[in-house]
């Protein structure tokens, strides 16, 4: 299958999951009401941040097996296997969101906190599971089973959430129902083949394959920050306290994101085998130049049809102007383009470019939130200009080829 009917289906399979995930926040919006809503994101935020921190050990298992022979057999060969990995990277989450608990919890925790807490580490160790059979069945070509575990999970999510927030249950059962989509690679352990996917060899000791995968996540971590987390950057670094100007900010934060990028975060997983191979005028024809024109058309209609949609959606007292989506619209564009960016980075094995380029876009677009402007100019302002730093380190000219590079291209297989 080529890349562009992969993609076409990964598109599909991801745009539903997309709606599903669009849909759990909406109707956690008109359920909860505005003070619980902005709980319910903070909750959201936490968890994505982890999620978005694994989807490096995604990409990185992910490219590794797409180095190796087709030929490998499950199971064998002297490097570390896809679920050992993952569960030593989901350990380290783990015990990352334990020691930043005193820095955040006093504020933002409202219930149980050991109970949330264990919710919240228990889903991350079940998460990096997950992404790392994610991870094996892309470089595997298993795309049809990916696209229905994607789908699965936001149907999970969202099923539980409904039921959770319209029969007003607290913190401990909204985040349960945030996270459950964590544990839905189980379901996937009754087939024999994706198994077989988490005892996979990659051919790399534990030490160096940390490594790589650790380069990778501060990667996505900032990734994360910029995207689904990014009500968190703007609570954090506003020069001011956020009124109701912020949560219609967030709305149209969401209503202009959701569609464009939360179907990207399940097709870069896909688009690391192929960039590992791919040729530079083959990126151009078939990923740069349809993306470019997509990208035009989404800014376009988001400023068209961006205002009357975001009143439709979460009410009439949600209103912002043409010119305030089209906006927004772009700065996701440009956040997509750094993504792919950095994905094809890390297929070229510059990990240290790929971690350069989103810790400068994080730090510039921080830095951007603390000017004294409105909400929504500021935040499209801010992730704008973050982006496109990170974009122009992405694409530096690079030197002269790394060692793993070199070596990869030498191990190559026959084909």
């Amino acid at each position: 299958m080529g890349i562009t009917r992969t993609l076409g289906w990964l598109t599909l399979a991801n745009l539903i999951g997309a709606a599903l995930t669009w849909m759990t926040l909406i109707v956690a919006a008109r359920s909860l009401g505005p003070e619980a809503y902005t709980h319910f994101n903070v909750l959201w935020a936490f968890y994505f941040a982890g999620a978005g921190a694994l989807l490096g050990l995604q990409q990185e298992v992910a490219r590794g097996l797409s180095r190796q022979p087709s030929a490998t057999e499950p199971g064998r060969g002297t490097g570390i296997s896809v679920i050992g990995g993952s569960l030593i990277v989901g350990g380290c989450i783990a015990g990352l969101s334990l020691l930043t608990v005193p820095a955040w919890g006093a504020t933002s925790i409202v219930g149980n906190p050991i109970v949330l807490v264990t919710i919240l580490v228990g889903s991350l160790v079940s998460l990096a599971v997950q992404c790392g059979l994610v991870g094996a069945m892309a470089a595997s070509g298993l795309h049809a089973a990916l696209g229905g575990l994607v789908v699965g999970s936001a149907a999970i999510r969202l099923v539980l959430t409904a039921l959770v927030t319209a029969n007003g249950a607290g913190s401990e059962a909204v985040l349960a129902a945030i996270s459950a989509g964590s544990f839905s690679w189980l379901l996937l352990l009754t087939w024999p083949r994706a198994r077989s996917e988490l005892t996979r060899s990659i051919r790399s000791r534990t030490r160096p394959f940390l490594k790589r995968a650790g380069s990778v996540m501060v990667s996505t971590s900032c990734a994360g920050l910029l995207a689904s987390s990014f009500p968190l950057l703007i609570d954090v670094f506003s020069p001011s306290r956020l009124g109701a100007g912020a949560g219609i900010a967030f709305a149209a934060i969401i209503l202009t994101r959701t569609p464009l990028l939360l179907p990207l975060s399940g097709i870069q997983t896909v688009l690391v085998p192929w960039l590992v191979h791919a040729q530079p005028q083959q990126r151009w024809r078939e990923l740069a130049l349809p993306g470019f024109v997509g990208g035009c058309a989404y800014i376009a209609a988001a400023a068209l049809a961006g205002p009357p949609i975001l009143a439709l959606v979460f009410g009439p007292d949600f209103s912002a102007t043409r010119i305030a989506m089209g906006a927004l619209a772009a700065s996701a564009v440009l956040l997509a383009i750094l993504t792919l960016t950095g994905v094809s980075t890390v297929a070229r094995g510059r990990h240290v470019r790929s971690t350069t380029g989103w810790v400068a876009a994080t730090t510039v677009t921080s830095l951007g939130l603390m000017v004294s402007l409105p909400v929504i100019p500021r935040c499209a302002l801010s992730l704008s200009i973050g982006s496109a730093v990170g974009i122009a380190i992405h694409c530096f000219p690079r030197g002269h080829p790394t060692h793993e590079e070199s070596s990869g291209h030498k191990h190559k297989p026959s084909q």
